[in-house]
């Protein structure tokens, strides 16, 4: 079979029972990947995948792109909606791509994402891949993405809460002055961005002085995802290089948030790697890789 008899078009209604189907072999291959952290997917339920493949349809924000063979046989598939970063900037999602096994090294998932490529009015991409996938990786890498960054996890069942700490809890909307002015100074582009639905964890030291923070969100996550609340760490910091700081502000955003989830993730973005083994010291495993491209060329890669 060549690639000018594969036809691309958008998935309609009546093709929801067989991308069903197709969407099931897509779980079960990404289960056999999905790392010991991964806790995302609800990967094997047919009502919520139909359910999920019909609001895609019906939705403005998302595209469901499918290839198809002269027989109409569909091949493979690509789901992308629009999301926006922390600068409210618009951005395309690829969110599954998949062939199915006895069609793939036909060039299908190029084609795929080069439909998504000239048919977004949005240049700017990103997907999640796991760090297991290498066949995928080097397809994305071959199309032009690249590492942003990667995401930690952490199932976290029963944390020790430090008493004797100094550290504590606030609310973004009942931060002090001198609270907001910390922040600012360590933490600009955070700052931002941070709404009424973010948790600081701030610690001091003996002298009653701002040595570290924590900034989190809680998240709820869409029916298909196996766990429905998160705890997101989009930053942490310390002034000091003592280990025992850090993990004392992380046992109590554990404890904290002990009630609401138990399911923790860090974007590491900026490759610490004294923060990051200290994070993986604290039993957070690689879960996915983000990857980002700019498309704004709009040609072949």
């Amino acid at each position: 079979m060549e690639n000018d008899k594969i036809r691309l078009r958008f998935a309609k209604p009546c093709d929801i029972n067989e991308l069903v189907k197709i969407k099931i072999m897509f779980e079960k291959e990404e289960r056999r990947f999905a790392p010991k952290n991964d806790f995302w997917r609800m990967y094997i339920n047919p009502k919520i995948q139909k359910k999920d493949i019909s609001e895609d349809l019906r939705s403005k924000d998302s595209a469901f792109i499918i290839a198809e063979n002269n027989s109409k046989k569909i091949l493979g598939f690509i789901t992308t909606f629009m999301e926006y970063d922390f600068q409210n900037n618009p951005r395309c999602k690829i969110a599954e791509l998949f062939v199915l096994p006895e069609y793939r090294g036909r060039g299908i998932a190029k084609l795929l994402i080069d439909k998504v490529y000239y048919t977004s009015k949005i240049n700017q991409f990103i997907l999640h891949v796991s760090p297991n996938n290498s066949l995928a990786i080097a397809i994305y890498k071959k199309k032009g993405f690249s590492l942003l960054y990667e995401c930690l996890g952490k199932r976290n069942i029963t944390p020790k809460v430090i008493t004797d700490s100094k550290a504590y809890l606030k609310n973004y909307a009942k931060l002090s002055r001198t609270e907001k002015e910390y922040l600012m100074r360590n933490a600009p582009e955070v700052y931002k961005r941070l709404c009424n639905r973010n948790t600081i964890i701030f610690i001091k030291d003996k002298m009653d002085k701002f040595v570290g923070f924590i900034i989190a969100l809680l998240t709820n996550l869409p029916p298909i995802m196996k766990v429905r609340t998160i705890c997101k760490i989009e930053q942490i910091f310390s002034s000091k290089s003592d280990p025992s700081l850090y993990r004392k502000m992380l046992n109590k955003l554990f404890a904290t948030m002990g009630p609401k989830t138990k399911y923790f993730t860090f974007h590491n973005y900026k490759n610490d790697l004294k923060l990051l083994r200290l994070i993986k010291s604290e039993g957070f495993g690689i879960s996915y890789l983000c990857y980002y491209h700019n498309n704004s060329s709009k040609a072949k890669i």
